[in-house]
């Protein structure tokens, strides 16, 4: 295995105060997000193999918190890319129609999560209801909100 200049090694802050990985540890995030499918060399021993690197180094650098954080953001803006979702819920669709039933049910939760939530509002004075009806109404609201009711005596 080479050795390596200092500078080579070596992280950096950008303007933003974020950190910036030497540029072979960038190449080498490049390379684990891209997809398995796609990737060249395809396998981690390759890729070592390829820059003349040890293994072992690269499992240095995926402990490494630096490198895990500019790991974790490049997969995320690649995961969440608006493009790279439509093709995703395109594909689910496709299978949907065609047949699929967990495409189908897939797609209709990611649907349902995009659909307009309402809260149906009854005009009714509170004084005209319940303490029993009152509280349902209370745990419905909580309910449609996500929250546990607790009552206390």
């Amino acid at each position: 295995m080479s050795d390596r200049s200092f500078e080579e090694t070596r992280w950096t802050i950008d303007e933003a105060g974020k950190p910036v990985p030497p540029p072979l540890q960038a190449e080498f995030i490049r390379w684990l997000t891209t997809p398995k499918v796609e990737r060249d060399p395809p396998s981690q021993a390759k890729f070592a193999e390829k820059h003349g690197i040890s293994e072992e180094a690269m499992r240095r650098w995926k402990r490494n918190p630096k490198f895990q954080q500019v790991w974790q953001e490049a997969a995320d803006e690649i995961n969440l890319d608006p493009q790279r979702l439509q093709d995703v819920i395109g594909t689910l669709a496709t299978q949907a129609i065609a047949g699929d039933p967990r495409a189908a049910k897939l797609y209709l939760e990611y649907a349902k999560q995009l659909a307009p939530q309402r809260l149906v509002v009854e005009h009714r004075n509170a004084a005209d209801l319940s303490d029993a009806e009152l509280r349902a109404q209370l745990a419905d609201v909580a309910a449609s909100l996500g929250l546990e009711v607790v009552e206390s005596q």
